[in-house]
């Protein structure tokens, strides 16, 4: 199974049952997507455990309501999706709050930062 398809399934479903906190096995990749969630206002904090296999997401809510709508992954093993620096803010021209996490020549970046350094990279998910 896809380690990380299963940490989203897991974020979405704590959010969607309003729990405080998820715990979801650890890799490097997951860790610095929650850099990420952090720093753009979706999660509380995120923490090692005491055994450091595992992150613990302090989740956040606004009136009750999660803040991270739904994480869908992007690039699949059989289908990588990939989007040049120039195509970065044409393709999230929608209206609400999306952004994605782009896998690239240094390391994992939001959207944004990416456009920031003029780099493009393998789609890995997109936040609502």
């Amino acid at each position: 199974m896809d380690q990380l398809a299963n940490a989203f399934s897991a974020l979405q479903n704590g959010q969607r049952r309003s729990q405080e906190k998820v715990t979801l096995k650890y890799s490097k990749i997951f860790w610095s997507i929650c850099h990420i969630l952090y720093s753009e206002g979706f999660l509380k904090g995120f923490e090692m455990s005491e055994n450091s296999y595992h992150i613990i997401l302090h989740l956040k809510y606004f009136q009750g309501k999660p803040l991270l709508q739904k994480i869908q992954k992007i690039s699949l093993q059989g289908r990588r999706v990939y989007c040049e620096h120039k195509h970065l803010f044409e393709y999230n021209s929608v209206s609400f709050r999306t952004f994605r996490i782009l896998s690239t020549t240094r390391g994992i970046l939001s959207e944004k930062d990416a456009h920031f350094f003029g780099l493009g990279g393998e789609v890995l998910c997109e936040i609502y």
